[in-house]
Parts: structure tokens; sequence; C-alpha cells
């Protein structure tokens, strides 16, 4: 609701998802959640013909629990999933090199994830935090290359890795905090084919050392101007570049890259949350990456360029529960790529532009024990 800053503020459960160190804040029993639905409108257009792709993404979904476990230290729980990449296009030009016929082209991410966290206050301002983290990933794709069809995926991966935060008091009203969450190393699973038009096929496969999803670094501030009114910013770097999605390639009969091809991407957010009353209060916030989208590689499927976000929410609290409504709306993006280049593979398929809108509702709910 805020525009995505949680790094320095942690007055949900949930925060704990960004800042581990935020756990220390709640001296009793929290529990807090959330789901969102997500509305993407992807159009394509290629060289010879385009797609568009509505089909609503999986929901998300995040819950959340925190307790004490001594005046200086606590521990939280969460569990989350997130999904992207969600499209699938067909009869436009995505089509072998030898044959006139279309071939769909889709490509999906779809992520579950647990983190416990544990943080303690070690000075009377600065308090540390920090936890493992397992996750649960299956993405798959389906990408033409000139006379072939790659098809990967599809088939679930374990891994896990670790979150580390830092929070500061700089004085009663002001928040600095900073978080990392490491790359999830990942079990081998993009598995698949590569299918010449004849309809030969030969083994393909991602190798297990590049099946990594990409580690984040955050720093935030929050600052209560009044007892009303709290704004908040943030950065991030996500290392998009030396995971899955970046420059990995596939083994099979010839070397292709895999199909995503993304560039690290850095994020800024901005929110304010106002109370209007005692039990009403409302946040708004802008939140802003860069594409990560290269224009050099630009496929079917992997298509979600969006960069610009507004948020804005309502909330409705009593003593010990809150329960709010926020709507997110991506702002419509163009990424196109015109370039002349021969292709090694036939049709430059990356000759092409891709039309982004991305919109999402989410509930949120909370209460302490």
């Amino acid at each position: 609701m805020r525009g995505g800053t949680e790094v320095a503020v942690g007055d949900t459960a949930l925060s704990q998802v960004r800042q581990p160190a935020s756990v220390v804040l709640h001296p009793v029993l929290r529990f807090d959640g959330k789901i969102s639905s997500i509305f993407p409108i992807n159009k394509w257009n290629g060289v010879i013909d385009g797609d568009v792709f509505t089909k609503p993404a999986l929901p998300n979904f995040a819950v959340a629990i925190v307790g004490p476990l001594t005046e200086r230290s606590g521990w939280g729980l969460s569990v989350f999933s997130k999904t992207g990449w969600n499209g699938k296009f067909g009869n436009f030009d995505s089509r072998y090199l030898f044959s006139s016929v279309p071939q769909n082209a889709s490509a999906s991410v779809l992520n579950y994830g647990a983190q416990l966290n544990f943080g303690t206050k070690v000075a009377e301002r600065l308090y540390c935090g920090g936890g493992p983290r397992v996750e649960l990933a299956r993405y798959g794709s389906s990408t033409v290359y000139g006379p072939g069809k790659l098809v990967l995926g599809n088939q679930w991966s374990v891994g896990g890795g670790f979150n580390l935060g830092i929070l500061y008091r700089l004085s009663e009203r002001v928040m600095l905090g900073s978080g990392y969450r490491s790359p999830t190393w990942l079990g081998p699973a993009a598995k698949g084919r590569f299918e010449l038009f004849d309809g030969t096929s030969f083994p393909a496969r991602v190798p297990a050392s590049q099946t990594v999803l990409p580690q984040r670094v955050m720093v935030g501030a929050s600052w209560r101007k009044s007892e009303k009114l709290m704004v908040a910013v943030e950065g991030a770097w996500v290392n998009y570049r030396y995971s899955l999605f970046g420059h990995t390639y596939v083994d099979s009969l010839v070397p292709l890259a895999y199909p995503a091809q993304l560039k690290n991407i850095l994020i800024g957010n901005v929110g304010a949350d106002y109370e209007l009353s005692r039990h009403w209060g409302v946040s708004a916030g802008y939140a802003f990456n860069t594409n990560p989208v290269p224009r050099s590689a630009i496929l079917p499927g992997f298509t979600s360029n969006s960069q610009n976000n507004l948020t804005c929410g309502l909330r409705y609290r009593r003593k010990n529960w809150w329960a709010g409504i926020a709507y997110v709306i991506a702002l419509p993006n163009r990424t196109s790529n015109h370039s002349n280049r021969v292709p090694p593979l036939g049709i430059d398929y990356t000759r092409a532009s891709v039309r982004n809108i991305v919109q999402s509702i989410t509930y949120g709910v909370g209460f302490q024990i």
C-alpha cells in the first residue's frame, strides 16, 4: 500500500520478508496476511503478426507471524508465493524457419518460499536479524529459434538461501534500514528438448550451476512526521544478470541462450501513510524500476517490462486487528527492437515490440494475540 517501502518500516509481521530485523519491534504475538490478484495485458507485435495475453496470473499470497523471545529479541516465520512472466502467445510470427505453421510461445515462473527469522537488539538503537530461507520453484518456457523450438522446464526444484537485515533508530521518528536477500541456489530442474521442424528432438538442459534465483540488496528510511503521517523511501538492486534469468546458456545440440536474458535492475520506491481518524487510514505510493528486458533479447512470453507503478490503499484498524485493500497499476510501457542484424538461426524474432500494462488488487488482514 505504500509503494513497496518495507525495509525501514517494520510495522507488520509481513515486513520480515524484506527486513528480518523487524521481528524485534513486536512485543506481542502478531499475525498478518495478504493475497494479491494480478491482471496483465501483454501485447506482442513481431515481424509478421502479433498477439495479446490477458489471462490473470495465479494469486500471490503471504502470511507471517512474529513474537518476542526475550525483552531484546524476537522471532518470525513467513510463507509466501511469487509468480512472474506468466504468458502464452500463439498463431503469430513464432514459426520455424522452414515452416509456415505458427507455434505457441510461452513462459511462466511459479515460486513458493518460507523463511525463519531471528532478531535481536544489539545496542540501544540498533537491531539486527536474519535467517534461512527455503524455496520451491517451477519455471518453463517454449521459444522458437530458427529451425527448431526450445521447450524447457515445468519441473519443480527445491533450493535455499538466507536473509539479513539491519535497522537503526536515528531518532524517535526516523528509522534507517538495510536488507539483503541472498541468491536461491536450486537443484537441477530446467530439463527439456530442442525440437527441429521435421520432428527430430534432442535433449536440452540448463546446467545445475546456473539454476539460481536472483539476489537483492535494499536500503530504506522512514520518517513519522506526526502522529498521523508517516513517509518512507526505499532503493533496491536486483541481480538478474547472474541468475537463471540472466546470461544463462542451455546445453543442447547447439548452445542456445535461455530465453529470458534479463538485466540487473534498480528500484526506487516512495510511499506515505496517513491516519484519517482513530480507525481509518489511507496509503499511497510510487515505485519505479529500470526495464529488465534488454532490447536485444525481446522474445514472446518474457514480456513483463512495467516500470512505473502507482499504489493506493485503504485500511480499517481496531485495537487488536486490522483489514485493508490496496490497488496497484503498472502504467503502460513499450519496449521495441528495430535491429537489422542477421540472426544466426533464421528469422529475427527479437525484431519486435512489447506493450505491457498490469493491475493488481491486494486484500490484507492482521491481528495481535
